[in-house]
């Protein structure tokens, strides 16, 4: 049954949106009117700090038997623990002009621990590690706080990457 379906990008964020994609994606390659076309019109784009479930979710798209276009991005790339995502944004932070620190230890004191929240330099913040997360790889997602700087980090560091994927 020839159509024209426009293109569309289907993105995943952690773990239910991994699932939730990939559910659709089973559907639509047995639906009449998206089988033939699931190969030119769709994409996926599955976005997790746990590197083992992109893995899995591509497996399973793939499963599928289709050639559909997949990308994943890891922001825990490069990281294996918490501690270096603190470390890396602490000196992301050293490098922001003197102007503008104090926002950014602000900024990363609404998103982590810290003994002092209200501080306006690195020292007097007093940043620490994650409670009871010690596996980056599996269930920091579930950490708001990893999720969001780890985001960050993967995102500033290296835009083009999530650029190149869309």
């Amino acid at each position: 049954m020839p159509t024209n379906i426009p293109n569309h990008i289907f993105v995943g964020c952690g773990g239910s949106g991994a699932k939730t994609a990939v559910a659709l994606a089973h559907l639509m390659s047995r639906d009449p009117r998206w089988r033939d076309e699931i190969d030119n019109s769709l994409f996926f784009l599955f976005v997790d700090t746990d590197r083992r479930p992109l893995a899995e979710t591509q497996e399973a798209i793939k499963k599928l038997g289709r050639e559909v276009f997949i990308r994943t991005v890891s922001t825990t790339a490069g990281y294996n623990l918490p501690s270096e995502i603190v470390e890396d944004f602490k000196n992301a932070i050293r490098k922001t002009p003197a102007n503008e620190r104090a926002t950014a230890v602000k900024r990363m004191s609404e998103h982590w621990w810290s003994d002092n929240p209200d501080a306006e330099d690195l020292v007097a913040a007093h940043y620490f590690d994650v409670p009871l997360v010690e596996d980056i790889e599996n269930g920091a997602g579930q950490v708001p706080m990893v999720s969001y700087i780890a985001a960050w980090r993967s995102m500033t560091s290296n835009p083009v990457n999530l650029g190149n994927s869309i």
